[in-house]
């Protein structure tokens, strides 16, 4: 078990103890843009010191905005990020087999809840990859 710096993290990640990796693959692309600003902390952490200690608050802070975007997720998508994480556990993780439940997860949750967030991770510089993942649903 994990030794967190901060109580909020403990109980971050006490509240959502191990997600199943199809869990976590069905938000990826949105938590890249939405946990941006943590992650990349992190990621520059990691750059400058192979002491991983050094970097458990910015890990932190990246696992507490993961867990409490897939918490939010399941809360307003439920139905369609559930068709979406199970056909990525019954497809053994492949996005190709499952894109019919990726576009009405993308389409209906996505662009109904996320999407100023989405449009607001373009000024951290991700607007190439924001309109290549995203664009179809910006319109």
């Amino acid at each position: 078990m994990a030794t967190y710096t901060s109580g909020v993290a403990k109980a971050a990640a006490e509240a959502i103890e191990m997600e199943e990796s199809h869990d976590l693959l069905a938000i990826s692309k949105l938590s890249a843009l939405v946990c941006y600003k943590e992650n990349r902390k992190w990621y520059a952490c990691k750059a400058q010191s192979s002491d991983p200690r050094v970097c458990q608050i910015q890990n932190e802070e990246a696992v507490i905005c993961t867990n409490n975007l897939l918490a939010e997720v399941r809360a307003k998508c439920g139905d369609s990020y559930e068709a979406y994480s199970s056909c990525l556990r019954k497809a053994g993780a492949t996005f190709a087999d499952c894109r019919k439940e990726m576009d009405t997860f993308h389409g209906d949750c996505v662009k109904t809840h996320f999407i100023e967030r989405i449009k607001s991770a373009d000024e951290e510089g991700w607007e190439r990859q924001m309109n290549a993942r995203w664009g179809r649903y910006l319109a």
